[in-house]
């Protein structure tokens, strides 16, 4: 592309600045995604976990 024209400039710089945009929010929800997965298992662990010891609780500590 000839960017001897401001505007074409202009529009490449645009185009540019949209594509950067849209991978940081492509990277950005993986994150968010992962983050939402790591919290989901960690409160299924809490559940568990809160089970087994209301169940050990039950039978009596040894």
């Amino acid at each position: 592309m000839n960017a001897s024209n401001p505007l074409d400039t202009l529009i490449e710089q645009s185009r540019k600045a949209r594509d950067h945009a849209g991978r940081s929010l492509a990277d950005d929800r993986r994150g968010q995604a992962q983050s939402a997965a790591q919290l989901d298992a960690l409160r299924r662990y809490r559940h568990e976990y809160c089970r087994r010891l209301q169940d050990a609780m039950s039978r009596g500590i040894d």
